[in-house]
């Protein structure tokens, strides 16, 4: 995530916010959207079958059904990739109408090249699926960083040569590295054989990830909506929101990508061997684990926007006016985040027990509510801050849906999730006070001291008052980070988590 961050920098630092940010944004969604509407409900299907084969005995039959998704993926997401290399020009004029000219053919150009990350991130997909199902979570967690630090080194070394479109050579390469890592354990253990398109697991297959396709045309439209109402903002401000996403989106991948890849298989694997009630017992684990997290994170990073935001991008390109605008939706973006990683663990507990269709079509709901909302801000001149809350309003509707969906299916009853949220929500409020405070404090410090004295504070107070709530949950986290033999000294206690 370092490295990550680091490609962030260098990106902030070579062209701030303005027309250059805004076209590489604009170009960026629509691999992305295809991706997401093609790959994100991938693993949901492929590792409880894949794990269903291994369970019964049918080893050959499960990696005869990898290579298969395998050449399949493949194939499907190169032609993919040439039709939209080929109309980008059409693309970007239906998804972003505001653009100007200028706008309009940077953005283009840099939608040809990107379009070709998506086979490479295509077979990643299928590989880490499989590498997670076996327990085996190191490089699929290794490769983005690898491929960040070439990302950093094209963007760094290319910028003043090439300017803006060395964003998507970048992120062209960075995708070529990741696959090749992932890939190559799976590729060495090999398949012997491949199903015919006409079998029956095939065909199982195939229905199980046609609802997700389908559906997910709607539920994974949300970015691009929000191009395309962004598309006639003022130059900046379509980056102000990019950023500030970003910034969230290293929270999400921080927190919620452990959570979401170890939760999975095990849930799976509980749900094959003690059905309903295995299942809840993971899943209530893993709004634990969650919401322990993530609400600490949304509220102390919230106080803390403003220097966090000028500790990781201002300088270069990146001004302090421009710090003040991304501060502004960050809070917001964090509350998204939330949402998201207990959307995570609601919606695989529902994956698991072969429903492919409530969500999505839950899902298809929330963005219509997005675009909705998102319209009647916009025409209250609401700007990018008002595109970013129809966001946080649209993943709170579809949580809290999903929530009574598993309440009335007796895994986790809704009294359980609002119990978890005031337990572990009391100490983060009681943190974020002591934050805020410091924050008042040090005002005339350097934002590099505000942000490490004030954070450093709240977390720690954050995690002596879990300690005395919840000691257990305290030791599955130092457990998580293998810090609990440092940290804490005696036997072991058994809990129930």
């Amino acid at each position: 995530m370092l490295l990550g961050l680091g490609s962030q920098l260098v990106a902030a630092w070579a062209f701030g916010a303005g027309l250059d940010m805004d076209s590489y944004l604009t170009a960026q969604v629509i691999p992305t959207y295809a991706q997401a509407v093609l790959l994100g409900g991938l693993a949901f299907v492929l590792i409880p079958l894949f794990v269903s084969q291994q369970s019964e005995g049918r080893e050959a039959d499960a990696w005869a059904l990898v290579g298969t998704v395998f050449y399949l993926v493949a194939a499907i997401l190169i032609g993919l990739s040439l039709v939209g290399a080929i109309a980008a020009h059409s693309i970007i004029a239906i998804t972003a109408p505001g653009l100007s000219p200028e706008k309009a053919e940077l953005s283009a150009s840099m939608l040809r090249i990107l379009m070709f990350t998506l086979p490479f991130v295509g077979v990643a997909g299928v590989a880490s699926s499989i590498e997670n199902s076996l327990g085996r979570f190191f490089l699929p967690a290794f490769a983005p960083g690898v491929g960040a630090l070439v990302n950093m080194a094209v963007v760094g070394l290319g910028y003043r040569q090439l300017g803006v479109v060395v964003l998507a050579w970048g992120a062209v390469s960075a995708s070529i590295l990741q696959a090749t890592i992932v890939v190559r354990p799976v590729w060495r253990h090999g398949w012997t054989r491949l199903l015919p398109l006409g079998d029956d697991r095939l065909r199982r297959f195939g229905r199980l990830v046609a609802p997700l396709v389908i559906f997910g045309l709607l539920t994974r439209v949300t970015p691009v909506l929000e191009r395309y109402f962004a598309s006639d903002l003022p130059d900046g401000e379509l980056s102000f929101l990019g950023y500030a996403s970003k910034i969230a989106g290293i929270v999400l991948a921080i927190l919620g990508a452990g959570i979401a890849a170890a939760i999975l298989p095990q849930m799976a694997r509980n749900y094959a061997l003690r059905k309903r009630d295995g299942l809840a017992q993971t899943t209530v684990l893993g709004l634990r684990l969650t919401l322990v997290v993530s609400l600490p994170v949304l509220v102390i990073l919230s106080l803390s926007k403003v220097p966090l935001v000028q500790v990781l991008f201002e300088r270069g390109a990146f001004t302090p006016v421009t710090s003040q605008a991304v501060s502004r939706a960050v809070p917001l973006f964090l509350g998204v985040v939330v949402f998201q990683m207990v959307c995570n663990v609601l919606t695989r507990a529902i994956y698991v027990e072969g429903d492919t269709i409530t969500v999505p079509v839950l899902a298809s709901a929330a963005s219509l509510l997005y675009l909705l909302v998102a319209s009647l801000l916009m025409q209250g001149n609401a700007g990018y801050v008002g595109l970013a809350a129809a966001q946080v309003i649209q993943w709170g509707v579809l949580t809290s849906v999903l929530a009574v969906v598993l309440s009335r299916r007796h895994i986790v009853p809704i009294k359980t999730l609002l119990g978890l949220m005031g337990k572990y929500g009391l100490p983060a409020i009681i943190s974020g006070v002591i934050t805020y405070w410091l924050i008042g404090e040090l005002d005339t410090a350097s934002p590099l001291v505000v942000l490490v004295v004030s954070t450093l504070a709240g977390f720690l107070a954050y995690i002596l008052l879990i300690g005395v709530l919840d000691r257990p949950m305290l030791l599955h986290l130092l457990d998580a980070v293998n810090m609990r033999k440092h940290a804490l000294s005696g036997p072991r206690r058994p809990d129930s988590g």
